[in-house]
């Protein structure tokens, strides 16, 4: 006798949707369930003889997805909720937090972190606009304070390391050497010198 042959005989089952018990149905109520995909692999099901609620799948319902290939990894969260089918799949709050957590993130990480690469003119580009606002900001706080003056300058350089560390690791060099771009003859070298083509061990191409 095939599993379905036995699944028609047993009798009547009782299926979860959701928290909501349904049964007892035929077998021909079960095959549609199964067929509207209402019921999937993973739906806890019962029927007179069995010792516990189980997967749909390990029962001798199995017998319907003999015949069928594997999920799409998109639709694996349908069939951990068969209502994700009417209610559209929602991300993952944790996936959002993550989301949220890399924008929020975005600023240090392009400008105050030492990691990642950046091309030649996004380099050069952006040494001349932090020049330009850093010595407006200056000439606008000298009258104030000359001190904070000097955190302008500090700022200046130390952004001009990190901008000359993510320009070395263009080209797979170590950021440690970023220092040295503050040698004219070494910035003429950061301005014309040709990144990695495609990732590298400092991240992918800019």
């Amino acid at each position: 006798m095939t599993d379905a042959s036995s699944a028609r005989a047993a009798g009547y089952w009782f299926y979860l949707v959701g928290r909501n018990k349904i049964g007892p149905v035929d077998f021909r109520a079960i095959s549609e369930a199964i067929g509207s995909g209402i019921i999937v692999e993973n739906t806890q099901v019962w029927q007179k003889g069995m010792e516990s609620w189980a997967p749909a799948i390990e029962t001798s319902l199995n017998s319907f997805w003999a015949d069928r290939p594997p999920p799409l990894p998109n639709e694996l969260t349908m069939l951990q909720d068969p209502q994700s089918k009417i209610k559209g799949v929602q991300p993952s709050p944790k996936k959002i937090d993550s989301e949220a957590k890399v924008k929020s993130n975005g600023f240090v990480a392009e400008f105050l972190s030492f990691s990642g690469r950046i091309g030649r003119v996004r380099w050069f580009v952006r040494n001349i606009l932090m020049a330009l606002v850093i010595g407006v900001l200056a000439a606008m706080a000298k009258p104030v304070s000359e001190e904070l003056v000097g955190l302008l300058y500090c700022l200046l350089v130390y952004l001009a390391l990190v901008n000359a560390a993510k320009r070395l690791h263009d080209f797979d060099a170590p950021g440690w050497l970023c220092p040295i771009a503050l040698i004219p003859i070494v910035c003429l070298i950061l301005l014309f010198k040709g990144g990695t083509y495609g990732t590298n061990k400092y991240g992918d191409e800019p």
